[in-house]
């Protein structure tokens, strides 16, 4: 018994890609709006942490003044550096956070990014030195917790906390027996 052979349909494979990939408008919008934030985020993160410590060298250096103002280009090397270092693994604290803590939908990263980003740009605008980690934690916990209290791991927020208390302490040790040994030797 012959078998009936189906006719050959034309298809073209990169329309059959590109309907498999589309992203819904409201998607798009979305992540340009996360993109923003955590942008802007960053930014103030490079004011407060990185560029502080970058001109500190350049003018122990005497690579810049002491007096004046400070110049672009180091500016932008903090800037530059902040956005290096989140490239190359701070998105795996984030997703960390938006994960393990308590699972964000699109809708709750970003109410925890924009959040973030007005607490750092308050205080940064008022010199309140403040850690970009920890603001984020912070609003991250507060987006799970509107969800429920159960939403939120909280061993994990409060092992977080610990790591955070911990680390000023620990770090003062350790520089300090680093003093010393030094001392010993020279």
């Amino acid at each position: 018994m012959a078998r009936a052979e189906a006719p050959e349909q034309a298809q073209d494979p990169t329309a059959a890609a590109s309907a498999a990939t589309e992203v819904p408008p409201e998607l798009v919008a979305q992540s340009l709006g996360e993109w923003l934030r955590a942008w802007l985020t960053r930014i103030r993160s490079g004011d407060s942490g990185v560029l502080p410590v970058i001109l500190a060298l350049l003018i122990a250096t005497h690579k810049v003044s002491a007096s004046g103002d400070v110049p672009l280009w180091v500016v932008l090397a903090a800037h530059s550096a902040i956005a290096a270092g989140t490239l190359t693994g701070g998105w795996r604290v984030v997703h960390t956070l938006g994960s393990r803590i308590t699972k964000l939908q699109p809708h709750g990263g970003v109410a925890a990014e924009s959040a973030a980003a007005a607490t750092i740009f308050f205080v940064t605008a008022h010199g309140i030195p403040v850690s970009t980690t920890h603001t984020i934690t912070g609003s991250i916990v507060g987006v799970g917790s509107t969800q429920s209290v159960s939403a939120v791991r909280w061993g994990l927020a409060g092992n977080i906390v610990w790591a955070w208390v911990l680390t000023i302490p620990c770090s003062a040790f350790m520089a300090g027996l680093a003093w010393w040994l030094a001392r010993l030797a020279l």
